[in-house]
């Protein structure tokens, strides 16, 4: 790490389809896009300004990061580390700490006219 940077993960700059759900469950979900992840967080938009510390249900699927590679689920549980006005009116910046995980393999989907 050089100058100010904190992270010890690499970040990828990546949007991918994300489902956050705040604890306790009785929420509905808030469909967004990743704006970016690393091994130990999340960087996303949404028009929840949620509090630090907040505790968070994510889903997402991660797509394969190489040629045959495959694709994974992952559910997480986060913990809400910075909140900041997003570029979009409305919007706000949600970075998490990811907390608990389960990654599992996307099932290919069938072959046509398998039973």
């Amino acid at each position: 790490m050089t100058g100010s940077e904190r992270r010890s993960h690499r970040r990828l700059r990546l949007a991918i389809a994300l489902t956050v759900r705040p604890k306790p469950l009785d929420a509905l979900p808030i469909q967004t896009r990743t704006v970016d992840i690393s091994g130990s967080g999340i960087f996303f938009e949404s028009p929840v300004k949620w509090d630090i510390g907040s505790e968070l249900d994510c889903q997402l699927t991660l797509p394969a990061l190489e040629p045959g590679g495959e694709a994974g689920l992952l559910w997480c549980t986060v913990q809400v580390v910075r909140v900041v006005d997003a570029e979009t009116a409305g919007r706000f910046g949600t970075g998490v700490a990811i907390t608990n995980y389960s990654l599992r393999p996307v099932a290919p989907p069938a072959a046509a006219g398998s039973a």
